[in-house]
């Protein structure tokens, strides 16, 4: 150690530093000529509203970003907070489930299979995925986990075509006895590979000291889904049709004008390019004329779902608060100190 000390010694002394007349003749880059993107900002409230889009119209909150860009992006939001404790527990298998069932028109009885589905979505989105909180996974919900969000991204010539996607995908999906065998099977698969994870335990158990147990983080661990969703397999193979219209009961009860907030971004002299007319008229109808709330929606423009921050569902008195956890095993053979 004595001789490795001496060799680093010598070699910071050998060094030679430039002259700092070296270091001044070096031009320093003008911020100015950065080429930050731009964007305006608008929602039903500002004082300046945009051209084209008529947000006013539109009877649920409503966010929208003007800015450059070949493509539409939309992040659709559906306030869970008010959901009751039992009904949680079936979010982690209603987000996988909705986007890997197919479709059923009210209108005609027309079935859309998932196989012409995904070929529909493929030849127009450019990608369409879901989860609960921002980037959130299956049994790990993101930031703002009360919020079940839906992500479509499009080109803005297929924009008309991408929000109609959205909107069947919303309103007519149709949960089937296989596609919830499947997706329940899937999702207890992927349980004992988490289990080998030394993160994914550690997240997992740190999250169980740290919150409370009346928020999406609490009823989407693994360990808690593990047993529900074995028990909805049972119940699937007792009574198919009880489980199916559970979940079919929890989407119509989020899927209303009040519990749902959209942000889109798009370029809009793009857009009005494109439409040829006002680019929220494919918003104005986006719920049925029956839904509840719509008409007071219609009426408050300053009508906002709530924003909850993780930290205000934290457990402020805990039983626990510190833990040693061991994994064995081949993969992991350790013992972590969660304090």
């Amino acid at each position: 150690m004595k001789a490795a000390g001496e060799n680093i010694s010598l070699a910071l002394k050998s060094q030679h530093l430039p002259p700092d007349t070296l270091l001044k003749s070096i031009p320093v880059a003008d911020v100015n000529s950065i080429g930050f993107k731009t964007f305006a900002y608008f929602n039903k409230t500002s004082q300046n509203q945009p051209e084209g889009f008529d947000l006013k119209s539109i009877p649920f909150p409503f966010y929208l970003d003007d800015m450059k860009s070949q493509f539409v992006r939309v992040q659709l939001f559906l306030d869970t907070s008010k959901m009751s404790v039992d009904d949680s527990s079936y979010l982690v298998l209603l987000t996988e489930l909705w986007l890997q069932s197919p479709l059923k028109h009210p209108d005609t009885g027309e079935v859309e299979t998932l196989q012409e589905l995904i070929a529909k979505r493929s030849a127009v989105l450019v990608s369409l995925k879901n989860n609960l909180g921002y980037d959130g996974s299956k049994f790990s919900p993101g930031t703002y986990s009360h919020l079940l969000m839906f992500n479509v991204e499009a080109t803005i010539e297929k924009y008309s075509e991408a929000i109609h996607i959205l909107r069947d995908t919303l309103f007519n999906v149709d949960f089937t006895e296989e596609r919830v065998r499947t997706v329940i099977s899937q999702l207890l698969n992927g349980i004992p590979g988490d289990k080998l994870s030394a993160a994914t335990v550690v997240k997992t158990l740190a999250d169980n000291m740290y919150f409370n147990d009346k928020n999406n983080i609490h009823f989407s661990s693994f360990l808690r889904q593990q047993k529900f969703l074995n028990a909805s397999l049972q119940s699937l193979k007792d009574d198919p049709t009880k489980l199916i219209r559970k979940l079919s009961a929890i989407r119509e009860a989020l899927v209303t004008p009040a519990n749902c907030m959209a942000f889109v971004s798009v370029e809009l002299s793009r857009l009005q390019l494109v439409v040829g007319k006002d680019g929220a008229e494919v918003w104005k109808n986006f719920f049925p004329e029956t839904s509840p709330s719509i008409n007071l929606l219609r009426r408050d423009v300053s009508k906002e779902i709530e924003i909850i921050p993780e930290y205000f569902n934290r457990n402020k008195f805990p039983n626990l608060r510190h833990a040693i956890i061991g994994l064995p095993g081949k993969k992991f053979e350790n013992i972590i100190i969660l304090s």
